[in-house]
């Protein structure tokens, strides 16, 4: 892209936090005006001084697609709609027909969407396209217990689906070592969120944890991928991502091939990624989970090492020219300093020495987001030593 030359549509950006502030820096690089679509005007990423701030009442439910044709008529030409969050895809994705004309967006179809935003979904597509999955059983009321029994434990306990229920009062994922820990578990969640995934443990640390952020411009050819590793989890060894990094060279062919293989023959179009673990003792790389038709909260991890897979989408929805990827040579770690606060003696096996370490929120551009955090830190401390 020619940075001199001032973009004809705006990027609207929806949800701020790590994941849409890292979509925001990202396309600033290349001069690309971003608007931010937020409603918790608490969350210091809206701080960012990289875009303007629309607060809405909501990005969680059908008052979004209202909110989005409102906003759309004060912006020139039609902006290129980033989604963050998986609320924000289905929504997005039923409301497509209102909102094409009047925003530039790759989404798979609704089928596709319906499918892969479930993990239910995603086990019967992994297996009917024979790909490499742990063993997997869905829980939809007390009788599906039967059959776990037989499982090798431990086993990883998660919701099917996101649940703003469910994670008010549990944990993303458990690690449980047997089946009475399910039974009673399941027992507590029941009532809040019966539809449950269990799945086999893969054995491993954080960092067998590998990742492929992608921008499809077909099913069958992504302009862009990225394949980067895991170092920390919060919580440890169940959690989302509290650091990372690039992923070994000698690995990008067999994760950016599964990866390919998988979101070809179901129908993945657009922003995407694959989670993938290593099992210890066999070697063998398993698909974990997709991210579907929005960013990864991790994504700018790839825009760091050169890879700017936003400003890839960007370019194709606009019919710019292409983004070429512009590697560089020193080893970036993403870090999400609040979470790993909480996990400082959870250390990591990968070779560290030489990477510059960095946390997502600062940025020396855009300084106010982690400002507001610091100084709200400093606040509350003040605060629990006078009262």
């Amino acid at each position: 892209m020619n940075v001199g030359q001032a973009p004809k549509s705006p990027a609207v950006v929806v949800g701020a936090g790590l994941n849409g502030l890292g979509i925001v820096r990202s396309l600033s690089q290349n001069n690309i005006p971003c608007h931010l679509i937020e409603a918790n005007i608490s969350d210091p990423t809206v701080r960012t001084r990289l875009a303007t701030l629309h607060l809405v009442e909501s990005i969680s439910d059908q008052r979004l697609t209202n909110e989005l044709l409102r906003i759309s008529q004060n912006l020139d030409g039609r902006p290129v709609l980033f989604l963050t969050q998986e609320a924000g895809v289905r929504i997005v994705s039923e409301s497509r027909k209102k909102l094409e004309g009047h925003y530039l967006f790759n989404l798979p179809q609704q089928s596709v969407v319906e499918e892969l935003t479930t993990k239910s979904g995603f086990q019967l597509s992994a297996a009917k396209y024979d790909a490499p999955i742990p063993k997997t059983k869905i829980l939809r009321n007390k009788d599906d217990l039967i059959g776990i029994e037989d499982f090798a434990f431990p086993v990883v306990f998660k919701p099917n689906a996101h649940s703003p229920q469910y994670s008010k009062r549990f944990r993303k994922a458990y690690r449980l070592n047997s089946f009475a820990e399910v039974e009673e578990l399941y027992e507590k969640v029941y009532p809040t969120e019966p539809s449950i995934v269990v799945q086999e443990w893969i054995d491993g640390q954080d960092s067998d944890i590998y990742f492929c952020l992608q921008y499809r411009q077909s099913e069958d050819r992504a302009l862009m991928s990225f394949c980067g590793r895991k170092i920390q989890s919060h919580p440890p060894m169940t959690g989302g991502t509290a650091s990372c990094t690039i992923a070994p060279e000698d690995m990008w062919p067999e994760i950016t091939g599964l990866t390919d293989t998988y979101f070809s023959k179901a129908g993945v179009t657009g922003m995407c990624s694959m989670e993938f673990k290593r099992d210890r003792r066999s070697g063998k790389l398993f698909m974990i989970e997709p991210t579907i038709a929005r960013s990864d909260y991790q994504e700018e991890i790839a825009t760091w090492h050169g890879y700017n897979i936003p400003a890839t989408a960007y370019q194709h929805l606009t019919n710019g020219p292409e983004v070429s990827p512009r590697p560089i040579s020193q080893q970036q770690i993403w870090q999400d300093k609040q979470a790993l606060r909480h996990y400082p003696d959870h250390s990591s096996n990968i070779e560290q020495s030489g990477a510059s370490k960095r946390g997502a929120l600062f940025s020396w551009r855009d300084p106010y987001p982690w400002v507001f955090t610091f100084k709200n830190q400093i606040t509350r401390k003040i605060r629990s030593l006078t009262s």
